[in-house]
């Protein structure tokens, strides 16, 4: 299981050509994942979908406020 779930946060959020030379090498494991203080995420998507995120989470939950208000 740890082994998928680093597979795709490799493969969703580092550069893809780092990825793409990872694979050729064999290398796949030693790119960091999320949780490594040397994993360095692409800014996009990664940013774009944060903040969409957080603007349906925030959505939502003032939704919810203004109903029960």
């Amino acid at each position: 299981m740890g082994r998928a779930v680093g597979f795709l946060v490799c493969r969703r959020h580092s550069d893809p050509d780092v990825y793409a030379k990872a694979k050729a090498a064999g290398k796949v494991q030693e790119i960091p994942t999320n949780q490594n203080p040397r994993f360095v995420p692409v800014i996009h998507p990664t940013l774009q979908t944060g903040v969409e995120t957080l603007l349906v989470s925030a959505k939502a939950w003032l939704s919810l406020a203004a109903s029960s208000g």
